[in-house]
């Protein structure tokens, strides 16, 4: 559909303009044809309604000019300028400070406007506004104003900005995705390419599924797991192992023919696992303080890392860049406590601490195979935190 400037739409059969047709002249054999004018006005869902019955491309719309006719495309539209304090008008910063009146309610100037942004640019880091109120500073493309109101924050350095990548443009930012997701319509969250996903968790009485996409719930199997505490994924063969600490057992389970199988008796009480994708190893950590590494069916173990500590208690595996994770809290006395984070290749070799700073009970390790990252839950602080595989780039993401 072409317009014109000032697109109008016209209305079949009546000719009247709409604004100018009363209820009673359009009521004819008990037909109200005000009803029907009302159902024909309507604009392609692509278009925008004028309050006066035009119709007008929806890109018209809060681009400061009045397309409409009753400045109805203009109402409610964000401002990208300077807000007038009473009277609500929306000027454009260069009319703002200029020595004139451009605001009904006549504060777009007064005495800080010959003061602001002197003196090394009004402390801001990029660009600074003088206004009535003083200096307002503001960034360039591709920056964000931090919470100090003068500093500049690059958009990708914005924790979740994106899901997986952040990518800078010449207009600000650009999300893309790991191979195996998809972009959602947001231009911003990935979300796994093969299908509907599911997060699957252990109760005492069996393990449940809950979908990410509708949130539905299921059932995969029902059975006895008080004393199962570690519980791993396959994704690939779409099977869960688990360790039952009690029985001193690590079995399996397949979602998709519903088998239930013992793997392997284990010397020690297993207590955290995980399944190792590439090579169909079994990683677990044991209630005497080591983390053992088995082949799929337990007939060869060994002991990875030992002398770790009986309260191992967060463990996760990076099967792609050959790391192990674990964390231990260390109990001084009764009313003190302290944590760190470890982390070792998957042979065990090269061990060394990664966080150890203002922890103090890290209870869980997921690692972040997609950003390189761990994050981990401080029961005593009430926080969930993250840092790369290095320890560095800590940030605190949820506090409670």
């Amino acid at each position: 559909m072409k317009y014109d400037r000032v697109p109008v739409r016209k209305l079949p059969f009546i000719s009247l303009p709409v604004d100018e047709i009363s209820r009673p002249s359009l009521t004819c054999n008990s037909i109200d044809f005000c009803s029907f004018l009302e159902a024909v006005q309507k604009c392609p869902n692509e278009d925008f309604d004028c309050s006066n019955g035009r119709c007008i491309l929806s890109s018209s719309k809060c681009d400061g000019t009045d397309d409409c006719g009753d400045n109805s495309d203009e109402i409610g539209c964000p401002c990208d300028g300077y807000t007038c304090p009473v009277s609500g008008e929306c000027i454009s910063w260069s009319r703002v400070c200029d020595g004139k009146h451009d605001c009904d309610d006549l504060m777009d100037k007064g005495s800080l406007c010959t003061s602001s942004c002197g003196g090394g640019n009004g402390s801001c880091a990029h660009k600074c506004q003088k206004t009535p109120q003083g200096s307002k500073c503001s960034c360039h493309e591709g920056y964000v104003l931090s919470e100090d109101g003068v500093s500049c924050l690059n958009e990708c350095d914005t924790p979740g900005r994106c899901s997986h990548f952040c990518n800078r443009t010449k207009d600000g930012f650009k999300c893309s995705c790991a191979e195996g997701y998809v972009l959602e319509t947001d231009n911003r969250t990935c979300k796994a390419a093969g299908g509907e996903a599911y997060l699957a968790y252990l109760v005492k009485d069996g393990i449940r599924g809950l979908s990410l996409d509708n949130h539905s719930r299921r059932v995969y199997i029902s059975r006895n797991f008080v004393s199962v505490i570690g519980m791993g994924y396959d994704a690939a063969e779409r099977v869960i192992f688990l360790a039952d600490r009690k029985e001193k057992t690590i079995s399996s389970y397949s979602a998709d023919s519903a088998q239930f199988e013992v793997l392997m008796a284990t010397q020690q009480e297993p207590l955290l696992l995980r399944m190792d994708w590439m090579t169909k190893n079994i990683y677990y950590t044991t209630d005497e303080g080591s983390i053992v590494c088995c082949n799929r069916n337990g007939s060869y173990c060994s002991s990875v890392v030992t002398n770790v500590s009986t309260r191992i208690r967060g463990f996760d595996i990076s099967p792609a860049f050959g790391f192990i994770f674990w964390s231990v809290s260390r109990h001084h006395d009764l009313d003190s406590v302290s944590g760190v984070i470890e982390r070792a290749n998957m042979d065990g070799s090269f061990r060394e601490v990664i966080v150890s700073d203002h922890l103090f009970l890290p209870t869980v390790i997921v690692v972040d195979p997609v950003l390189e990252e761990i994050y981990w839950c401080d029961s005593v602080l009430g926080v969930i935190e993250s840092t790369d595989f290095n320890g560095f780039r800590r940030c605190e993401k949820l506090f409670n």
